[in-house]
């Protein structure tokens, strides 16, 4: 998101904020419930057309081939949408503490977002090496962090998704996966409040299966299904996930590429400046999916409060998680190898192999 686009997201979700105060007060009072709840009801209206506004010109940039080299601004829409319908279903359900903690939760990702952005790792990095021992060296240990930092923010998002396929029957799986890749039935579910958070989790999930192929989204969970299988109750740290998402290959190829002779010692820099970047741009892309992933867990707490009123949410919030960690591992494969083409990114291996070039 731009400044603007922040700062109108900011406004909304104050909006919703004090008016999600005003109705818990009235819940409390026993009295104006319904005129607190309608006001609730705008706000929340209000704030999902900003982010839908910010969605639509995301993918009409891409259509122009103009679009942002990261989704960073997507998935900070998907991330806003889902704490706007985590506050909408905890008012539908008209409990007060879990209100309270919805509330708390918006506030959360709404400073978040507003807060600029911080001095990243390796922005600054000017690298001027010495001899071409340094330069290999350098490349090596900066590629070794950039692999391991785009495994560990991975592995950080892939963590709830994983304990919740943990002893899921496959066809459990598919049930669940099947009911987020089509459109929610919404109609005559709950009342205008509880319909306005099932629409915002509709929207989220619509904006990410827009993102991302849907091929590469279902190899994706086939891996993180089998991922599930073999990690167990135990989880799925960085280091397991390394030989799913592409980084203990790309160790291995560093490995033959820097001992060639003939290396270019100011190619070799450069190449180690544009892993330090590629880096930060990761982090900023999977810090806004790690927001999501932690919205859905607040959803699945305030479903627990709504009983039979949506029978369906536990399954969609299944396939929702299942979902945004398939999301997270396309991501971390294209960081590193560049073959799913979200946005303009050039991975980790096309970095190494430019840097290596001997010709």
């Amino acid at each position: 998101m731009d400044d603007v686009e922040i700062g109108r997201f900011v406004r909304s979700a104050t909006a919703v904020h004090r008016a999600g105060r005003d109705f818990r007060d009235a819940l409390a009072a026993g009295e104006g419930h319904d005129d607190a709840a309608e006001r609730l009801a705008r706000s929340i209206e209000s704030g999902l057309a900003d982010l839908r506004r910010t969605e639509t010109g995301y993918f009409e940039a891409e259509a122009r081939e103009a679009a942002p080299e990261d989704p960073e601004t997507l998935l900070a829409v998907v991330a806003g949408q889902l704490r706007l319908g985590e506050v909408a279903l905890a008012a539908g359900g008209a409990q007060a503490e879990v209100l309270d903690t919805a509330l708390a939760d918006l506030r959360r990702t709404t400073l978040t977002l507003e807060q600029p952005e911080q001095a990243r790792a390796f922005a600054a990095d000017r690298i001027v090496s010495h001899d071409l021992a340094e330069a290999v060296a350098t490349l090596r240990a900066r590629l070794a962090s950039t692999l391991d930092a785009i495994a560990t923010g991975t592995a950080d998002v892939v963590a709830g998704p994983l304990k919740s396929l943990a002893g899921k029957a496959p066809a459990q799986v598919k049930e669940a996966w099947e009911k987020v890749s089509k459109q929610l039935f919404l109609d005559n579910i709950g009342g205008r409040l509880v319909r306005l958070g099932l629409r915002a989790l509709s929207a989220a999930l619509g904006a990410l299966h827009r993102l991302i192929d849907a091929s590469w989204l279902e190899t994706a969970r086939d891996r993180l299904v089998a991922l599930a299988d073999r990690a167990g109750e135990t989880g799925a740290g960085a280091a397991l996930l390394g030989g799913m998402i592409g980084s203990e290959r790309a160790r291995v190829e560093a490995d033959g590429l820097l001992a060639a002779d003939g290396l270019n010692l100011s190619r070799l820099d450069g190449g180690t400046e544009a892993l330090g970047a590629l880096a930060d741009r990761f982090d900023g892309v999977i810090s806004k999916l790690a927001i999501a992933q932690a919205a859905v867990g607040g959803i699945f707490v305030v479903q627990g409060h709504l009983g039979l009123a949506v029978p369906w949410l536990p399954l969609a919030l299944l396939g929702a998680e299942l979902l945004i960690g398939a999301v997270a591992v396309v991501l971390a494969i294209d960081y590193i190898d560049t073959t799913v083409n979200v946005g303009r990114v050039r991975g980790a291996r096309l970095i190494l192999l430019d840097a290596a070039r001997t010709a």
